[in-house]
């Protein structure tokens, strides 16, 4: 997924439309439901092309908690001088879930693969503002098959140009975007994947940001995952960012992936332990936005993927200084 964003970054900037929308609704399966919710940034190929690349979060289904990142291709036209759209995706979903069972019994599936197919119609505002209708359904084999309604709130970032607003969302160009530094203090919370009950913790973290390359960012950075019931974590982290930024480098995308190492880590005696959980993956969708002095806030979603059942969720929100 993240080899699909880096793609996306080497697009023609010149191409109409980069959409962000932020989704909630209902997913079912068997007949049972529950509440769900969807991120979603999509960026036009062409007139009548685009992709997309969204986090899926399908809620607490029975014995399910099933979430991961897809990547979509979109065939779309529009009506009414542009103000209305209607398309339909296709594309893979690379999901996680937790099944549960009874008791405090639980088994972590840490990585499946599914296919997911989406409908949508979406109205367009001269503002720039978008409201989507999507309906998605997810076939996987191994897994659960689901179908999900969801309403969304968007916004088209290269619409500034037209509102007059005194910067451009168009997205950088290869000499616009130096290479930079960038030190961010983070605090938040953290949620064990993998527990009937709501485990969670106060999380830290510090990272170093470089931009080695236009669209292409590296981080070192140190994670303090909490004392959380079940486990006590941290250890450094090191990534590789696709990103993109728009409004002459205020508002930036990227997700990274990379490394864990557990340096420090704590079970309780009901977790049990593996002596082989030292080195972990980590997956991190991230949003920042700079000021005009340099100051910056950056929040960030950290997945980490372990090869037991210790998957986390980190999300951290924090001060930055880009120089």
């Amino acid at each position: 997924m993240v080899f699909v964003f880096a793609g996306s970054c080497v697009t023609d900037p010149s191409a109409a439309g980069q959409e962000i929308f932020a989704f909630g609704g209902l997913v079912n399966s068997s007949e049972k439901g529950t509440a769900a919710w969807q991120l979603s940034y999509e960026e036009s190929l062409s007139e009548h092309f685009a992709y997309s690349v969204s986090w899926l979060n399908e809620g607490h289904l029975d014995g399910h908690h099933r979430d991961g990142p897809t990547c979509q291709f979109w065939g779309r036209t529009r009506l009414l001088n542009d103000s209305l759209s209607f398309s339909a995706g296709v594309g893979p979903y690379l999901f996680f879930d937790t099944e549960q069972s009874g008791g405090r019994q639980y088994k972590d599936i840490h990585r499946g693969w599914a296919g997911i197919g989406s409908l949508a119609a979406t109205w367009h505002t001269k503002r720039g503002w978008l409201v989507q209708l999507r309906g998605n359904y997810v076939i996987a084999d191994s897994n659960i098959n689901t179908a999900s309604i969801l309403l969304g709130i968007g916004y088209q970032l290269d619409a500034s140009a037209q509102l007059n607003s005194g910067f451009s969302a168009e997205p950088e160009s290869d000499t616009e975007k130096r290479t930079y530094n960038e030190i961010t203090l983070l605090l938040g919370g953290s949620m064990i994947n993998g527990s009937k009950e709501s485990r969670t913790g106060m999380a830290t973290g510090v990272e170093y940001r470089r931009g080695i390359f236009p669209y292409l960012d590296w981080t070192v950075g140190w994670l303090y995952e909490g004392n959380m019931e079940l486990l006590r974590r941290s250890g450094l982290t090191t990534q590789l960012w696709p990103t993109k930024s728009f409004f002459d480098r205020r508002l930036s995308l990227g997700i990274g992936l990379g490394v864990y190492v557990a340096l420090r880590t704590r079970y309780s005696n009901e977790a049990g332990q593996n002596d082989d959980e030292t080195v972990l993956g980590i997956i991190t969708p991230t949003i920042s936005y700079r000021f005009k002095n340099s100051w910056l806030v950056r929040l960030s979603w950290n997945r980490t993927v372990s090869r037991y059942n210790r998957d986390t969720d980190v999300i951290l929100m924090g001060i930055g200084y880009e120089f």
